[in-house]
Order: C-alpha cells, then structure tokens, then sequence
C-alpha cells in the first residue's frame, strides 16, 4: 500500500496538493484494486481506514492500544479467573466421575464427566451464588462458558443414555440381565440373606417388571431373606462398575484380539478388579444359560405401578408386597404383586436357546 499526497500528473512540471491522500494498493509488485486488497487481507473497511490514518500519523509502526498500561474497569482479574478454574474443578471433585481411557466423544485420559443434569448453565448460576455471598465479582454465563473451555476443556457434561447398545435402548434386554443376575448368585453368592442392589434407570435392563418379579421370587422361595433395590437418580448414574468397564476400554484398544480367549486375557489384565467370565465357547456350549423369565413369572406376578418415577423397592421374606419409596426419605407405599390362586412353582423357566451366528439361506445350520 503506498499513500501519496500529490496527485499524479506526467504533463505538469509542478504537481498540486491533494485535499485527499492518494492510495495506492500492490500485491507482489502488481498493482491492485481496494475490494481485492481487502479480500486478501481479509480486513473491512473500517479497518483499512484505521491503518491508513494511523500509517499517514506514525509511518510504518505497530500500532498500540491505548489501553495497554491499564486494565478496563470491566476486566476479570487474574484472581478471579483462578477462582473460577477452582470452582470447576472442586465441583468436579465433588460431582464428576473419572474415566480411565478413552471413551467415546471423549477422547482425553484426564476427563471428568459431570452429572447430565449439571450444565454449564447451573454451574454458573452455583457460582454466582457463592461470590456474591463472598463479595468477589460476578461473571456473565458467556465470559463463564469462555473460561471453562479455555482452562478446564476436560470437564465436560455427560450425555443421556450414552453406556447403552441398542437392544436396550429397544427395551428387549430383560431376560438377558436377569440371567445374568441370576448366574451371580448361583456361582458367585456367599451365602447371603440380605441383599442390596443399586443400578441406573434404564428400563430395558434394570427398571422393569421382569427385574421386579425375579426379587420377589428370590425372597419368596428362599433363597434371600431381604432384597432392598435402589436406582440412582437420573444424571447420577455413572458410578463404579462404570470405571471398572472403561479399564476393559482402555486396554482392547490397543489390544490385538482375534478370538473369545483375547477378549478373556484382555479383561483380566486390564485390572485386578475386574474378573472375565465367558457366557459360551466358540464351538457353541453355554455357560451360562438365559432363561425366559418375563413368560415365567408374568404367570404368577402383576406388573409394578408407578415404576419409573420411584427409586427404592424393598422385599421381604414370606410376602407378595413390595414396599416402595420415590426417595430414601419418602413415606413407604404397599403393593401386591402375587396373583390370587396361583402357587409358585420350583422349577426354573425355559431356557432360551442362542440362534445360529450362521445360516444358509434355506435356514438349516452351515457347517463348516
């Protein structure tokens, strides 16, 4: 860019003043139009006309703000942007949970997830609470999100639903948990008379019916004295069985595995915690057995009411009812679940046989 401030005429030996300057715009030598230099430089005009009237005051230097030397009455200071990042963090301590590895949208070893509950939004407002008690300067929600991402981009909030597959997302996972469940304190059990489980609140594996009516056949046919079944609460369900399978994460990433016996040796390095049992072998054998138990007990129990929005289900020895409390310190209501008339059995219910991983297309089994 060169400034002129005579006009340019080859024909008179004297050249005028100009009330205006002259600009001339060049690019490598070549001489350019305004709206290309612009364009290149990726200025506006505003900002074009700010450089040529700082150029045409103080020539070709940097130019300086005038607030360099002091602050703006509106700025943050340094103490308190630390006592933001401390804030975050001591909520994180206190909120989050640690997931060793990498999860999925969360790609960083150090993350915290906080409850889904715990937006920024309400971080913020927690905060602005705290300092004006305090009489530190509050923070607006944008400078707020702006610190956060900036400083502490680890701590982040989780999403709804994001340790789920699809088939329990579909709400079809019932008899397999049970199953499960089953299988552990068959094998694994010691013996216990009182037993207390907590999960999350997903419906197709743990809040159903089906969940419901296996507890209560456990109490009533003798095998535990008391079951007391707790959820936690929505936003707050990320606990520890959730770190003991990001450890399992961890480690398959950067594992080569080629067969079950790899998926085996995999869980138990990846922490003494962590104990691999194998539902069934490659060449088809069941270990352990799925049974159909929502046809079974649906015989001999009724469907739980108001299950979704309660948290604590208790069962006792020798009765039907099933005590239920929304929170820890609500008051207790009473339901029956046995169907009049219907004894128990003591068998077990059918077991659901694994389909064929291949078929032809005639539908009979491929052999290899």
């Amino acid at each position: 860019m060169h400034l002129s401030d005579t006009i340019s005429r080859s024909r008179k030996r004297e050249q005028t003043q100009r009330l205006a300057h002259r600009t001339d715009y060049y690019y490598h030598g070549h001489r350019i139009c305004r709206d290309v230099f612009k364009y290149l430089h990726g200025v506006g005009q505003d900002k074009l006309n700010a450089l040529m009237k700082h150029c045409k005051a103080a020539g070709v230097e940097a130019r300086v703000h005038k607030l360099n030397k002091r602050l703006p009455a509106n700025a943050l200071k340094l103490q308190d942007t630390r006592a933001i990042v401390d804030f975050i963090l001591n909520y994180a301590e206190a909120n989050a949970i640690i997931l060793p590895g990498c999860t999925p949208r969360h790609w960083k070893a150090d993350v915290k997830l906080l409850p889904t509950n715990c937006s920024k939004r309400t971080v913020c407002e927690q905060y602005c609470a705290a300092v004006e008690n305090a009489g530190m300067q509050m923070v607006t929600l944008r400078t707020f999100r702006r610190i956060w991402q900036q400083l502490v981009p680890f701590v982040s909030t989780m999403r709804p639903a994001t340790d789920l597959c699809w088939y329990c997302q579909s709400g079809k996972g019932a008899n397999c948990v049970v199953s499960l469940l089953h299988y552990f304190f068959e094998h694994y059990g010691m013996g216990e008379e009182d037993v207390h489980l907590h999960a999350d609140n997903c419906s197709g594996q743990n809040k159903n019916s089906t969940m419901m009516w296996y507890l209560m056949w456990r109490v009533l046919t003798g095998r535990h004295k008391n079951i007391t079944f707790s959820f936690l609460l929505a936003g707050h369900t990320k606990f520890s069985c959730d770190w003991c399978f990001a450890l399992v994460k961890r480690l398959f990433r950067r594992t080569r595995v080629d067969c079950l016996n790899d998926i085996v040796k995999v869980v138990e390095e990846s922490s003494h915690v962590n104990i691999a049992q194998v539902c069934g072998k490659e060449n088809g054998e069941v270990i352990v057995p799925t049974y159909d138990w929502t046809s079974f007990l649906s015989t001999y129990f009724r469907k739980v009411g108001g299950i979704k929005k309660n948290h604590h289900f208790h069962f006792r020895e020798g009765s039907g009812i099933i005590e239920i409390k929304e929170f820890c310190d609500s008051g207790a209501t009473q339901q029956d679940l046995l169907r009049g008339g219907v004894p128990l059995p003591s068998k077990m219910p059918d077991q659901i046989l694994p389909k064929d991983s291949m078929r032809s297309g005639s539908g009979t089994s491929m052999k290899k």
